[in-house]
């Protein structure tokens, strides 16, 4: 008996321990974005949209919407300008990352519309429903000193619903 119960335990413990080839999920993929250089962005991750965030005509910094192909999920991004050269010749590097989560799926990305308590302020990016007057559900400001994205009470954001639906 004690024979047939070890047999098991090991024959358990090696169909437990199979492994199998699988792309990563998504929100890994976007994780793994930090630190990369583009254009271009890696394979099956998208731009939706993004925004410079400081004005100057030598902008550093860039927020961006970002999808994975043929899939619902979606990631706000911080990228900074590395260099610059002739047109279009400009390379980013990807500083962090704020995956959207699933539940978040049918909000819309706000980017540069954004103000904190009335007060205008384009650091913020806003999860919003889709309504002529959005409804912020999410909220994040983007720390560029630290390389992050920091939560931000959403309901002292309002964003302005630059489509005109």
């Amino acid at each position: 008996m004690t024979r047939h119960v070890i047999l098991m335990a090991l024959a358990t413990a090696a169909c437990g321990s199979r492994t199998t080839t699988t792309t990563p999920p998504p929100q890994d993929r976007f994780a793994a974005l930090v630190g990369t250089e583009h254009p271009p962005r890696p394979a099956g991750i998208t731009e939706v949209a993004s925004y410079l965030l400081d004005e100057s005509s030598r902008g550093r910094w860039v927020v961006a919407e970002v999808k994975a192909a043929r899939d619902p999920a979606r990631a706000v991004i911080l990228d900074e300008v590395i260099s610059r050269g002739a047109a279009g010749a400009t390379r980013w590097r990807t500083a962090a990352v704020q995956p959207v989560r699933a539940a978040d799926s049918a909000l819309t990305v706000a980017l540069g519309t954004c103000s904190v308590a009335g007060r205008a302020d384009r650091w913020i990016v806003g999860l919003t429903t889709s309504a002529a007057k959005p409804l912020v559900r999410r909220a994040w400001r983007v720390d560029t000193a630290t390389r992050r994205f920091t939560s931000v009470d959403a309901a002292k954001v309002t964003c302005d619903d630059l489509m005109g639906r």
